[in-house]
């Protein structure tokens, strides 16, 4: 060998292109047989035209369903008997284990005399198989029966279990069941296996044997079900669907031998049957491995849809949202779920809810139909002006009722009440008592439902002594039961249902049904539970836990604020006699400057507190979270933020809820009426005790852009900058009209007794209807309908989609549900009082010339001018400001030019006019005017910006971007 020699290259000869492969001859005689049917016009057998059920007719039947998958199989030379076997080295797709799965499916109904069909109980219908029930029931004359098995019914209500069992007794005997699988190592038994065997012993002729197969979707509990049975684990279970893998054959006793089948979805995925049966249904069903969803982002919608939002946001104590990705978002980010970057991994969050709604620690389950569809005649359809008529022959459709039993000797009703008894009484032992041959038998409980009469356990003995006699006579039914000379007939598809025409139908005529209103009773339920409030509280020992069943605001906190009390009296505008003394809630964020000149002092709007943001003392978000800290609109870095509770709320300062020091009770409507200037001027008594002399600026949205303006008007020369969102100088009659509906339903309500509710119930129900009004002035027509739009809130999971939505006289719209979930949101978390007492200062505001002067109000002299009024008014106007960039507008309002005069001592001031274009409540008119009077009076610093967007008025706690860009521009 050659070190270091070199390896001889080929010369490199340019290959030729691939040639595409020859497609070969074409099968010409299927190719003309498929261009002779496509051309061949399509017909309707006169015979099925009208035939309600001539669709079902044509879909595919469980048999020719296997035949097609053994005959593609063999075609492709692909046939394997078992998919996991190691003479299939390629592996098998989930396509062929399908249909692996549903071939075996096949031999199992093939096999077996007794089919259970194995039901979830949180979704008995969404787990039950068309092909199954039509296969079992087209093989009757074979000897085959049909059993559904209600499992996992511990899962539910106890109620709705009952129901369900009620609902699908009408078409096929079912049985509750209750696996036991907390001690699947030691102790397998189950209180409700009995009254199972006891059917399966029954059809079992006592000559031959029976075999039972039981199928279902995947991890609907079938090996659970049959280690119950045998009171052993002869079978694998586990919590992961899809666990068993292929039949398998357990003998049960002597005679009886089960069958357990893998878990097959019986119905194709993407199969629609125009009843509401999607993938995403099939997928909640905990049949397919979370691993395994393609989509999970669509199942957590389909989840977020069938629970209520209160039971979500408990559980992973999230906000309320909008959307499923709005939902998955936040998910992701409070449980840190994110992708390079820090973006959040919506993907991994939703499979996360797929796992717990799969572990049960979502709760669910669903109700079953109001009315059978067996209950409902059948109608043949007619021309289009004639009503359908009811088909021949349907006429006593509507009367037929549950078969309570077969004849004196084995009765199914009281087979019913045992199996319930062993599945909802808690107290039911698990064995019977046993007879001359050791069979054991089960007695019903007593009542109406009772399996026998007086003398039961001895008919139990006759019908068995019966039965032996047709064994000695060496007669027998064949696959099915004995009948013995007193023509004891166990028909098994009899028993489940039976017309009884002589009998009246249970269900009552609409005209005698009592109506359900839902939202009535929630505020029945909420009434109630206050009441148990109030009673608790009156019986408490204690006087300062406080009386009577009031919110917390009337209880605050002053740990998580400041409270500054102000001795002095407060001179009120509409009051002869000052506020002897009052409390000011407050809380601060930033540094205060050593010259005390960096001082923005933020207003709230009507029901706001002084919590606008998380600070140490109180962690939790506040109501403008988004624009205060460092780097945001208010720079926490640069600026000093106060933010107060007005007088006359519920969060810490003076308003009607607070006791009156001269009797020792809540003011209640004693307290006097408030205006906006009251309010503000208590606001500079807080300031002037922590003496700041000058704010850098005034800011506040709602009624805080009227206090923003009031504050720069009461002290002018105090005040450096202000800014106005969504405000108005001058309440205009539709925003005074909005809240005095408000005010009218809030005090029609009869508990709130003139306001002097405080040791009794709330005015709830009042507030809750007030809100509503509110909430729709806070938003815009345009957000509605892309919010909502027209659509109705989800129905129930028992209701029939292919049926007609019967509309509620409860919320039944989204827009609906939305209304009443802000209602009972408000309801109890803030005082009516205030609101009637806030909401009419709203009213009050007027900052033109002539309202002013009738009430004797005039702007105040700097500290340095202590005492002394300013002069406005008087003098004539500045040389208004506007420009061709701002012309004054070509139709003004009559009262313009009052304003202007009245807000004359802004002139100097620099003032930022923010409007949105889809506010309803404080409308972009008024923010106009609020820009044109103060360059009419002379201003030549405003700045006015109109926003767009659909948000309406709470623009201004929405719109980060625009909102908080042009405060941050304006201030720095």
């Amino acid at each position: 060998m050659t070190m270091g020699r070199t390896k001889s290259k080929k010369p490199t000869v340019p290959l030729k292109s691939k040639l595409k492969k020859d497609p070969g001859i074409p099968r010409l005689p299927d190719l003309k047989e498929r261009i002779r049917q496509h051309d061949r016009p399509r017909t309707v057998p006169a015979s099925t035209s009208h035939d309600p059920d001539s669709m079902m007719a044509s879909e595919p039947t469980l048999s020719t369903l296997a035949m097609q998958v053994q005959a593609a199989e063999l075609a492709s030379g692909s046939y394997s008997e078992d998919p996991s076997s190691s003479t299939n080295p390629t592996g098998k797709t989930k396509e062929q284990l399908r249909k692996y799965y549903l071939k075996t499916l096949h031999k199992v109904i093939d096999e077996s005399d007794i089919i259970i069909l194995v039901l979830d109980a949180r979704d008995p219908e969404g787990c039950r198989s068309r092909l199954v029930e039509e296969e079992v029931r087209r093989r009757e004359v074979e000897g085959k029966k049909l059993v559904f098995v209600l499992n996992k019914i511990d899962l539910i209500p106890k109620e709705n279990a009952q129901e369900w069992l009620k609902h699908l007794r009408h078409s096929t005997p079912t049985l509750p069941f209750l696996s036991s699988t907390s001690s699947q190592r030691t102790n397998i038994s189950s209180k409700t296996a009995p009254s199972l065997l006891k059917l399966l012993k029954a059809y079992k002729p006592k000559a031959g044997s029976v075999t039972i197969g039981v199928v279902g979707y995947p991890n609907v509990g079938k090996s659970s079900l049959i280690n119950s049975l045998k009171r052993s684990k002869v079978c694998a279970v586990a919590a992961q669907a899809g666990h068993t893998k292929e039949m398998q054959s357990i003998q049960l006793e002597r005679g009886m031998r089960i069958l357990d089948s893998p878990g097959v979805v019986f119905d194709n995925d993407d199969f629609d049957n125009g009843k509401g049966q999607t993938k995403s249904n099939v997928l909640l069903r905990n049949v397919v491995r979370v691993e395994d969803v393609d989509d999970p982002i669509a199942v957590v919608e389909e989840i977020l849809q069938r629970t209520p939002l209160a039971t979500i946001q408990k559980l992973y104590n999230l906000p309320e949202w909008s959307s499923t990705l709005e939902f998955l978002t936040m998910l992701a980010m409070t449980s840190g779920r994110l992708l390079k970057g820090g973006t959040p991994d919506v993907n991994s969050a939703a499979k996360h809810v797929l796992q717990d709604w799969n572990n049960q620690k979502i709760p669910y389950f669903s109700e079953p139909p109001a009315i059978h569809p067996s209950l409902i005649p059948s109608v043949v359809p007619t021309t289009s002006s004639a009503a359908p008529i009811i088909a021949p022959g349907a006429e006593n459709v509507g009367q037929a009722q549950i078969l309570s039993s077969f004849s004196k000797p084995f009765e199914l009703a009281g087979l019913f009440g045992a199996a319930d008894a062993g599945a909802f009484s808690e107290n039911m032992p698990v064995d019977g008592f046993a007879d001359e041959d050791g069979d054991m038998f089960y007695d019903a409980p007593e009542g109406d439902d009772a399996m026998m009469s007086e003398d039961g356990k001895n008919l139990k003995k006759e019908a068995k002594r019966a039965r032996k006699a047709q064994r000695l006579k060496g007669q027998s039914s064949g696959g099915g039961m004995e009948v013995d000379g007193e023509d004891l007939a166990f028909t098994f598809m009899a028993a489940a249902l039976r017309y009884a025409p002589t009998r009246v139908s249970k269900f009552r005529p609409l005209s005698t049904r009592s109506p359900y209103f839902p939202c009535v009773e929630a505020h029945a339920a909420r009434e109630s539970r206050l009441k148990e409030n109030a009673r608790a509280s009156s019986s408490s020992s204690t006087s300062e836990s406080g009386t009577g069943p009031e919110p917390n605001y009337s209880r605050p906190n002053p740990a998580s604020y400041n409270i500054y009390h102000h001795h002095d009296p407060l001179p009120l505008t509409y009051s002869s006699e000052p506020l002897q003394s009052f409390d000011i809630a407050y809380e601060t964020w930033g540094t205060l400057s050593p010259n005390r000149d960096n001082v923005i002092l933020l207003h709230t709007g009507l029901s706001a507190s002084s919590h606008a943001a998380s600070s140490p003392a109180n962690p939790s978000e506040g109501w403008w979270q988004k624009f205060i800290g460092p780097g945001k609109a208010l720079d926490t870095n640069q600026f000093y933020i106060i933010c107060t509770n007005v007088i006359g709320g519920c969060y810490g300062s003076t308003g009607p809820s607070s006791i009156d020091p001269s009797t020792g009770r809540p003011y209640a409507t004693t307290f006097p009426v408030l205006s906006i200037f009251d309010m503000v001027r208590a606001q500079w008594c807080l300031l002037d005790h922590l003496k700041i002399d000058k704010l850098y600026a005034s800011v506040g949205c709602s009624m805080g852009a009227m206090s923003s303006l009031a504050a720069a008007w009461l002290h002018p020369n105090r005040v450096g900058k202000v800014v106005s969102i969504s405000g108005t100088a001058r309440s205009s009659p539709s925003a005074v009209a909005m809240r005095f509906a408000q005010r009218s339903v809030l005090m029609a309500d009869p508990n709130w007794k003139n306001g002097f509710y405080y040791d009794a119930l709330p005015p709830h129900t009042g507030m809750k209807l007030a809100r509503q009004i509110a909430t729709i002035t806070y938003r815009s027509g345009p957000e509605w309908d892309q919010r909502f739009g027209r659509q109705f809130r989800p129905r129930p999971a028992s209701d029939d989609p292919s049926t007609t939505r019967i509309p509620a006289l409860c919320p039944d719209f989204l827009i609906e549900t939305y209304l009443d979930h802000q209602g009972e949101q408000f309801c109890l978390k803030y005082d009516a009082n205030s609101l009637i007492y806030i909401s009419k200062a709203m009213d009050l505001f007027d900052m033109t010339y002539p309202a002013l002067q009738e009430l004797k109000l005039a702007p105040m002299a700097s500290s340095s001018q202590s005492g002394t009024d300013l002069s406005f008014g008087t003098s004539s106007f500045h040389k208004t400001s506007h420009s061709k960039s701002h012309p004054p507008p070509l139709n003004p309002p009559p009262h313009l030019s009052d304003l202007a005069k009245g807000l004359q001592p802004l002139a100097h001031i620099p003032t930022l006019v923010l409007g949105v274009q889809s506010d309803i409540l404080f409308t972009v008119e008024q923010q106009r005017e609020v820009a044109d009077a103060l360059r009419m009076a002379g201003n030549d610093r405003v700045s006015y910006y109109e926003l767009g967007g659909v948000w309406g008025h709470d623009t201004f706690l929405l719109d980060v971007l625009n909102v908080g860009g042009a405060i941050r521009g304006f201030l720095t």
